[in-house]
């Protein structure tokens, strides 16, 4: 099946629904099908590439409904879509229009100013679609040549890596799979058709658009949080508005702003799901979010952009602490050794997972940190964990953030949860720094509650007990103000790393 079929085919009894609202916009499901039947046909006289490659093209805008429609209705043409995002700095815009190749760019008129740096590299209005949008192509056109009938193995969606600057990973993913990741999670997370799923977030992160799609793909009205609304006091206040919320698709830091509060809550009012992904949930976070929203259900989930669903854990399954839950279904666990054999149970390796959720690899050019994988289908993105004897898995640390420091390996969520235990640290992101004789050394980055003044002293004690000489950090630096955070909501690790090299935001703790 396509991911677009079930959105696009409800029937009669909720075509007055609304399917999708933000922007001060509503459109029906009516209007959804109507609207993306239109971007469908007029996509038929666009110029695929000549040399016979995939038919990919993009989609600039901001988070709307327009967005979604187009979108639904260009996957449902055969296209395979990027979305771009109007705030990406011109770098990332260009790298990642570089990396898709796309053979076109579908512009909503609200983000022309944005296209400046595509015109600047040779795109051109090529041809109208609809009233609100624009086709960019490049070079000479070469005559219609529409996309390929849409089947479940074909490409339909490419996503690209959050916080990238130049060319950014470009990870291709199939109708089929995101087809089996919804049916998967209605197996164990059943949304009602008749709530509404609020997405808080930008739908160029694939998780946040994942969110729209399993919303219209139940038949539920889907909330767009657009960039405008996005603050987090704005965000918490629509979760708490009291109509009750079927679900809403969060990252721990978009979570832990919404568990603030002095009181605990009462259930009412409550979303039934709470979606969570994208980075480690720590324990005071998911503790807080159980007092304040005591009627929601939390559920965590484990993956990559390339892998997709890996392991999940939803209340009452007996996931332990620690813990980021079993495999999702339809899913295979296993951890290795850097020989790639497989380790018993409890021992520490590289996670690898095999499942039809894997993406179709890479567009363009390949990371030299992406996924690697097996001759018998196995995948891995480098993360480092363990499985337990009843198949619980333990991440002890993302491959993508490993720090080696005198040829030993360091997994900075290791250091961190350690370091942000220590009273007075609100919160804390460990980096490699540069260095000239170790490579790179263990930096901790923390931000101190206001008034309570930590120490490099303190801190050097505080780990001495708990980690190994190699992986306590040689560097504490205090940073001024908040984390930053990438547009998905999650920090934004290369950008503290840049803070810590450029030194004029931090300062070294005494």
């Amino acid at each position: 099946m396509l991911v677009c079929s079930q959105a696009l085919a409800h029937d009669a009894s909720r075509d007055g629904r609304v399917a999708v609202r933000g922007s001060g916009v509503e459109l029906s499901y009516a209007d959804l099908r109507a609207g993306a039947a239109d971007v469908a046909r007029a996509s038929a006289g666009w110029s695929s590439h000549a040399d016979g490659r995939s038919p990919f093209v993009a989609i600039l805008a901001d988070w709307s409904p327009q967005l979604l429609c187009a979108f639904l209705g260009l996957a449902s043409a055969g296209w395979a879509v990027g979305v771009l995002d109007p705030s990406w700095r011109d770098e990332e815009l260009a790298g990642a229009v570089a990396q898709l190749d796309p053979c076109a760019v579908l512009v909503a008129d609200g983000c022309r100013g944005a296209a400046g740096v595509l015109a600047d590299a040779g795109w051109r209005e090529i041809i109208g679609t609809q009233p609100g949008w624009t086709v960019l192509g490049i070079g000479a056109p070469s005559g219609a040549r529409p996309a390929p009938a849409a089947t479940p193995d074909a490409p339909f969606y490419v996503g690209f890596t959050s916080g990238s600057s130049g060319r950014p990973k470009a990870f291709v993913r199939s109708h089929g799979s995101w087809w089996l990741s919804f049916l998967g999670l209605h197996e164990l997370c059943p949304l009602s058709p008749d709530g509404t799923v609020l997405v808080p977030g930008p739908l160029s992160s694939s998780h946040f658009l994942f969110g729209a799609l399993h919303g219209l793909h139940v038949g539920a009205t889907v909330e767009l949080v657009t960039s405008a609304e996005s603050s987090p006091e704005r965000v918490a206040g629509r979760v708490r508005a009291g109509d009750r919320l079927a679900g809403v698709y969060v990252v721990p830091t978009i979570l832990a702003q919404l568990a603030r509060g002095d009181t605990a809550g009462d259930g009412d009012g409550d979303p039934d799901y709470i979606f969570c992904a994208g980075a480690r949930l720590e324990p005071e976070v998911r503790a807080a979010a159980g007092e304040r929203f005591p009627g929601s259900r939390l559920v965590e989930y484990y993956g990559a952009s390339e892998l997709s669903f890996v392991a999940i854990q939803v209340p009452g399954d007996g996931t332990p602490p620690g813990a980021v839950g079993r495999a999702f279904p339809g899913v295979e666990i296993s951890v290795r050794d850097d020989s790639d054999r497989v380790v018993r149970a409890g021992e520490t390796g590289v996670i690898f997972a095999r499942s039809l959720l894997v993406f179709d690899g890479y567009r363009g050019q390949a990371p030299p940190s992406g996924a690697r994988s097996l001759a018998d289908g196995w995948w891995t993105v480098g993360d480092r964990g363990r499985l337990d004897a009843a198949g619980n898995l333990f991440v002890a640390g993302r491959g993508s953030g490993l720090i080696i420091t005198g040829g030993a390996n360091v997994q900075p969520e290791e250091v961190e949860e350690v370091v942000g235990r220590y009273p007075g640290v609100a919160g804390c992101v460990v980096v490699g720094a540069p260095d000239a004789t170790w490579g790179e050394v263990v930096c901790a980055v923390v931000v101190t509650e206001p008034g309570r003044p930590v120490t490099r002293a303190d801190l050097r004690r505080h780990v001495a007990g708990a980690l190994a000489r190699y992986k306590r950090p040689r560097r504490y630096v205090a940073l001024a103000g908040s984390l930053p955070v990438g547009r998905s909501g999650k920090v934004d690790r290369g950008r503290v790393r840049e803070l810590v090299i450029d030194g004029r935001s931090v300062s070294e703790l005494r």
